[in-house]
Order: C-alpha cells, then sequence, then structure tokens
C-alpha cells in the first residue's frame, strides 16, 4: 500500500492479549457405538487494542502475524469462526517502518459497535514484539495444560521464537 503516515505525530497504539483456559470432561464419540469421557480443552485469547476489546467473532490467525513481523503486505490476519476467510474476516495492511508498525484495517476490528475508533493503529515495535512474546507463552501454557491432559499440541513456537528475536536484533541495529 502506498499509504505514508507520519507516526511522529500519532500516538502510538498498544495490542494486548488475555488468555483464558477452561477445562473440562465431556464424552467424545469413539466409534459408532461408543462415547468415552474426555478432556476438553478450551481456549480464548480476546485481544484489545488501546483496552479495547475486538470482535471476538473474527479469529485472530497468529501463524500470519508472525509473517507480519518478517515483511511488510497486506495479510489475511482475522479470519471468521468457521476458519474460512472467505465466509468473514479481514485483511490487514502492515506497513514497517525503523520504528513502529502501522496496522490498516479493512474495517473497525471492535466488538462494541459504537467505538468511534480509526481503522488505523501504529506500534512501537516493541509493544508487537512483547505482544508477540506474550502470545508464545499463553500457547507454552495451552501446550502444558494439554500435554497433561494426553492431548496433542500442533504449533511451531520455536519459528515464533526465531521470528521475535530476528526482529529485536533488527531494530535494535535501526
Amino acid at each position: 500500500m502506498g499509504t505514508t503516515l507520519d507516526s511522529a505525530k500519532t500516538p502510538q497504539d498498544k495490542l494486548t492479549v488475555q488468555f483464558h483456559i477452561e477445562i473440562k470432561h465431556e464424552f467424545q464419540n469413539i466409534s459408532k457405538h461408543k462415547r468415552v469421557r474426555m478432556p476438553v480443552v478450551k481456549c480464548s485469547m480476546p485481544l484489545y487494542i488501546n483496552g479495547s476489546l475486538l470482535d471476538e467473532r473474527e479469529v485472530f490467525v497468529e501463524s500470519v502475524f508472525f509473517q507480519s513481523l518478517l515483511q511488510p503486505g497486506k495479510f489475511p490476519m482475522f479470519t471468521f469462526t468457521c476458519g474460512i476467510f472467505g465466509c468473514g474476516g479481514y485483511y490487514v495492511d502492515v506497513l514497517h517502518n525503523d520504528t513502529t508498525v502501522t496496522w490498516i484495517t479493512e474495517q473497525s476490528p471492535f466488538m462494541d459497535a459504537s467505538d468511534e475508533s480509526s481503522n488505523v493503529f501504529i506500534f512501537s515495535w516493541s509493544n508487537l514484539l512483547n505482544f508477540a512474546e506474550e502470545l508464545i507463552r499463553g500457547y507454552e501454557e495451552i501446550a502444558r495444560v494439554r500435554l497433561a491432559h494426553n492431548l496433542q499440541y500442533n504449533n511451531d513456537l520455536e519459528l515464533y521464537r526465531n521470528i521475535i528475536h530476528r526482529k529485536r536484533i533488527e531494530v535494535d541495529r535501526a
């Protein structure tokens, strides 16, 4: 996107996350005639920009977020709860400079429709990298809980850690 923004005049926004993990035991079908009671780990991770809740019907795609740290571009960072981007969701234009990352969303990302906020958000690299580390800590906790209940966890946290490490080095050099 060819938009130029003067981030020196714009207050910096803050992206935050909260993880909620709930463990339930539910009956699951393991065959046509047999059900067993199994642990189910339910997780949610509401996101906030400047303390305002983002629309929880739009699912944050963390793998796309980590890609957006590596290079600017247009990213399908939010999808609908069904997981199909075309069903819902929206793109985020991501712009990089030495000290900030700008997100320009196609629509208001907030849960509260009366939130009269912009769809342009300017984050410091420090905020986004700290947010990324918070995501990893939350995913590590989810992995621990799932493994404690003999459930698999499939997420490449090492790849995400490497991205953060690489970006911290780049940002420190700038």
